[in-house]
């Protein structure tokens, strides 16, 4: 298999394999960080004895056990520690609570959601909309002095025994992994702003982007064009529509309103193949270097989102792949950066975000590795052209499983408006780049202005024309079992796709023959 000559995706999958087992059996483990620790330890002695004796063929095999059974006993101690100190909330009913905004205010029905953090842990706190001071005022970095009314945790194994509406439970459990310890209600004279908290980095650029706006605005640019324009480059989507949102959604490109992996990646593969196609190896490496902290200062600017900093992560690592010259080894780069960043917050592997963007990246690099290894072939915009068209293929096949099981929907032509996406994004992207070089010269081009707003009505009005087809989505909810069989279907179809590989036809067709049955079976 292709794993078995890869060090760092072997030891890649019995870490996250760890982290699963932890979490289907989070209620048993609770508690029994010990019992992790002697089965750890039991590793380390079949690791050692395996080293000790390796010449013998036998004792490699136990070092090989012996090394698999601590990455394994790791990763679920690290998800194990990391749920235990997230659902460890002590406050109480009514208790007198200091903590400091972490984002903006967003409008709910009857009260304004703010997320803030507090020594406790973080708090989803609805503040009521008839307060003397409106909570939309508030601003990220607010310190904030309240008190807290129906207290409810968000730890999943806390929700069974909890009198709540079932209909909120799944709710509370999404929330518990986006790092959200507990809810609670403010009642309006039940809070008081007490300034600012110490201004650091990304303040900074909260004030970046807020005199970006104002360049937006003196740019004269404004409609549903300029707001997802902004969207795309500052992170801000306060301006976007319920219908715009809806009409994204029903096309299957709703990662576009999100800074994503999804602009990154196309980002990279340009800059990348641009790289391959005008410079020299070693002018290259230097470019790769070079483009680390430009990714990085656009994730600060953009506010430091969870899907841009994972996006920026693993395209950093990507990037440090390409430096020291192991540009055919880009699914350990993919390993390398789920293993850091489920390292640094093991959560993460219950995101949906995380799981939808990581799938999207390594089917790129692994079924359309050309694509960013660039090339000097004659035609080479009809091949960059062919390659996009592959990428918004194998991207919407890979991810539509966990698409239709977390939200119970298929975009079928989410193929047609992810290639009309994936050809005008990269446009506004640089188009916006070159925007801002000229606006920090002095120089206010209102017509590139213009013709970038032009370019996004144009990406809307695509979208909604594909949104309003009768058949542009069906209802489709798949079962864990339907989910992991057409994760073996799908890659065999894309490999004989390829390869046309007898066996990969056999596969498919005996996994395509197996996902029937569970259908029919309700597996």
């Amino acid at each position: 298999m292709f794993w078995q000559n890869n060090s760092v995706v072997r030891l890649a999958l019995p870490f996250v394999l760890g982290m699963v087992g932890a979490n289907l059996y989070i209620e048993e483990l609770l508690g029994c960080q010990n019992v992790l620790m002697a089965v750890m330890g039991g590793g380390m002695v079949l690791l050692l004895v395996g080293y000790v004796w390796r010449r013998q063929p036998l004792m490699k095999h136990l070092f090989g056990l012996g090394l698999t059974l601590c990455v394994l006993t790791v990763g679920a101690l690290l998800y194990v520690m990391r749920y235990e100190r997230q659902a460890d909330v002590t406050l109480a009913e009514n208790q007198e609570v200091r903590g400091v905004v972490k984002q903006q205010p967003v409008e709910k029905t009857k009260s304004w959601a703010v997320e803030i953090e507090t020594e406790e842990g973080r708090l989803l706190a609805y503040m009521a909309k008839d307060s003397i001071h409106s909570p939309a005022l508030l601003d990220a970095g607010d310190s904030l002095s309240f008190s807290c009314r129906h207290l409810r945790l968000t730890a999943p194994h806390l929700l069974s025994s909890d009198n709540a509406d079932s209909t909120f439970l799944p709710y509370r459990r999404y929330l518990f992994f986006k790092g959200v310890s507990a809810t609670c209600y403010v009642a309006a004279d039940a809070w008081e702003r007490k300034g600012r908290a110490e201004a650091g980095l990304l303040r900074v650029f909260d004030d970046v982007r807020r005199q970006m706006h104002l360049a937006y605005l003196e740019a004269g640019l404004e409609g549903d064009g300029a707001t997802i324009l902004e969207a795309m480059t500052t992170g801000n989507r306060k301006g976007l529509s319920a219908e715009l949102r809806q009409a994204y959604a029903r096309s299957g490109v709703a990662h576009v309103l999100a800074l994503s992996g999804f602009h990154l990646t196309l980002v990279l593969a340009i800059f990348n193949m641009l790289s391959h196609r005008f410079c020299t190896l070693r002018r290259r490496r230097v470019l790769a270097v070079l483009f680390i902290p430009l990714i990085w200062s656009f994730c600060l600017l953009a506010g430091m989102p969870p899907s841009l900093v994972r996006a920026t992560i693993m395209c950093s690592i990507v990037q440090l792949v390409l430096v020291i010259g192991r540009e055919n080894d880009m699914l350990s780069g993919c390993a390398l950066a789920a293993v850091v960043m489920l390292a640094v917050n093991p959560l993460l592997l219950q995101d949906v975000g995380f799981q939808l963007s990581f799938v999207s990246i390594v089917s790129i690099f692994t079924f359309r590795p050309k694509l960013f290894m660039g090339g000097g072939e004659r035609r080479y915009i009809y091949k960059f052209l062919f390659d996009t068209v592959c990428v918004a293929l194998v991207c919407s096949l890979m991810t539509f499983p966990l698409v239709a099981y977390y939200f119970g929907q298929v975009p079928l032509l989410g193929v047609v408006t992810n290639l009309a996406v994936s050809l005008l994004v990269p446009l506004l992207m640089f188009g916006a780049l070159a925007w801002w070089l000229l606006y920090l010269l002095g120089i206010k081009w209102l017509l590139l202005a213009g013709g970038l707003a032009f370019l996004a009505e144009v990406m809307n009005d695509v979208v909604r024309v594909v949104g309003s087809l009768p058949f542009a989505t069906f209802t489709y909810r798949p079962t864990g079992v339907q989910v992991a069989v057409l994760y073996v279907l799908l890659p065999c179809v894309l490999v004989f796709w390829r390869t046309r590989k007898p066996s990969m036809l056999k596969a498919s067709l005996l996994s395509l023959m197996a996902l029937a049955v569970c259908i029919v079976a309700g597996i």
